[in-house]
């Protein structure tokens, strides 16, 4: 008598594309879905949108909305300078006779960070250092505690979130966001 193979039970290991992959997932929490109809085909789709760490602290109430944007300016200030470590490569390739060559909406936002690192000490500050990693470099706070912290020494996380919401607190003096003054962030396109 034959053997009868018993089909094995199919594993799932397929991802559901309704939701954010694993990977994405532990870089940042997400908004409920919203749905959309498209205006192409009329299907319905559904939207989620990527929250940043200065939104989930001010929805928790452990920054307010005075520290977001100065959060905000500085990291705006940081991308504009072009000092982070994402780069991206010119699709358009002209022939110019000089290397690299500093615009001035670079210079200008490199002086902007100049000004925010010096109210808070300095690159070599445990605030200037947190602002640089954690706002510039879109680094957690847990994961520059651990990697940079104090002098390349670990900070524990409780006190490197104290460390940055002081920082915090600090730009938000240097950007005079207090009492009544405008909490909008502008964002230049031009270049």
């Amino acid at each position: 008598m034959a053997k009868v193979r018993r089909k094995a039970p199919r594993r799932s290991d397929a991802e559901d594309l309704s939701q954010p992959s694993r990977w994405r997932k532990q870089h940042g929490d997400f908004s409920p879905p919203t749905d959309v109809i498209d205006p192409v085909d009329g299907r319905r789709i559904y939207l989620r949108r990527a929250t940043d760490m200065l939104a989930d602290m001010e929805r928790r109430q452990s920054i307010d909305k005075a520290m977001r944007d100065a959060g905000d300016r500085f990291h705006i200030a940081f991308r504009a300078a072009a000092l982070g470590g994402i780069s991206t490569t010119n699709l358009l390739r002209e022939s110019r006779s000089s290397g690299d060559s500093l615009t001035e909406r670079m210079m200008a936002a490199r002086r902007r960070l100049h000004d925010a690192l010096d109210a808070l000490g300095g690159m070599d500050s445990v605030a200037g250092c947190c602002a640089w990693y954690v706002l510039g470099e879109e680094m957690s706070i847990r994961e520059w505690a651990r990697r940079e912290g104090w002098r390349s020494r670990p900070v524990h996380h409780v006190v490197a979130q104290g460390v940055f919401i002081a920082a915090l607190g600090v730009l938000v003096s240097h950007y005079r966001l207090r009492d009544g003054e405008s909490h909008e962030v502008i964002i230049c396109t031009e270049s």
